[in-house]
């Protein structure tokens, strides 16, 4: 059906692919990275966003340097899904200062 995927592990078709999925030439192909929310559709092993929990206090994973982390390393803070670099060298930061 146009415009329609297909979820290979029950045969059922939609419209839009699942967290975790991306269409591929009209199947919904898994992410290669771990934790992955959508992935590019000509490179499934790139992530664009990662898994958000639901919680308003950036509670789910953080994008950075194409893993999805729950913490951000040393030196970086988790804002909007991505990890941000702290300015000034800081080891820790809540924002960009």
């Amino acid at each position: 059906i146009e415009g329609y995927k297909l979820l290979e592990e029950n045969y059922e078709c939609t419209d839009k692919c699942p967290s975790g999925k991306q269409n591929v030439n009209g199947k919904c192909e898994n992410c290669k990275v771990e934790n992955c929310d959508t992935c590019q559709e000509d490179d499934l092993s790139i992530c664009l966003s990662c898994i958000n929990l639901g919680d308003i206090n950036n509670d789910g994973f953080f994008l950075f340097k194409n893993n999805c982390l729950r913490k951000c390393p040393k030196g970086f803070f988790g804002l909007n899904g991505h990890c941000s670099e702290c300015l000034s060298n800081c080891d820790e930061c809540d924002n960009s200062s």
